[in-house]
């Protein structure tokens, strides 16, 4: 295949397009090289290719990426990588599937306990005695759910794609999600912010953080 010949090409491609694209494009040459059981990970495989032995043909290249694409996420998941985009159903029967035991206890840690975001104000709740009981979080007005960090754990990623939300919602839309919540008994904490901010339950990179969120932008 003289897959080397490519490299340099590459190189200056890398360096015209930004680094939510190059994913993609790293996506694209994993499908094309029959290796798309890999499609979405968090990764640039361009070091990979860097790798691939001279002289390979097609099917050299493709045993090739397909280990040592896995090898690198399995790296990569032992320090807590994100998951989100992985199709686990494309990698039974493939060299992919040894990572899934792996996504699914990943997808578990990220979503236990999650803080879901909600702009508003605190009020106190005390008894006759005026000892604290506790809090409740007053929402403000319209769509004070913000669902940023949701979007970015996977489980969260296929609900909020499934019904059309955006970055934020309103309670009664909040209140879709938890039915869905529900049934995967997923366990979360609403917590009042007084404005936007990041607290992302995964690593995951910028690129990738671009990408989804460019793609809510554009629903």
């Amino acid at each position: 295949m003289g897959i080397h010949r490519y490299l340099d090409s590459l190189r200056e491609l890398q360096r015209t397009v930004t680094p939510p694209d190059w994913l993609k494009i790293g996506w694209d040459f994993l499908e094309t090289m029959g290796v798309g059981e890999l499609f979405g990970c968090d990764l640039d495989i361009f070091p990979i290719l860097e790798r691939i032995p001279p002289d390979s043909d097609f099917v050299d290249v493709q045993n090739f990426l397909q280990h040592a694409v896995v090898e690198t996420l399995l790296e990569k998941l032992d320090e807590g990588w994100t998951t989100i985009l992985l199709d686990v159903d494309k990698m039974d029967g493939t060299p992919a599937a040894v990572l899934v035991p792996n996504i699914h206890e990943l997808r578990a840690k990220e979503m236990h306990n999650i803080s879901i975001p909600v702009l508003g104000t605190e009020l106190i709740v005390y008894d006759i005695h005026m000892n604290e009981k506790g809090a409740e979080i007053i929402p403000g007005h319209g769509e004070s759910v913000l669902l940023r960090e949701l979007w970015l754990t996977a489980l969260g990623h296929e609900i909020l794609s499934k019904f059309n939300f955006g970055l934020r919602t309103t309670l009664k839309g909040f209140g879709r999600i938890q039915s869905e919540f529900n049934k995967s008994s997923i366990k979360y904490q609403l917590k009042r912010v007084k404005e936007e901010f990041g607290l992302i339950q995964s690593n995951v990179s910028e690129a990738m953080v671009s990408l989804i969120l460019s793609q809510i932008e554009l629903e």
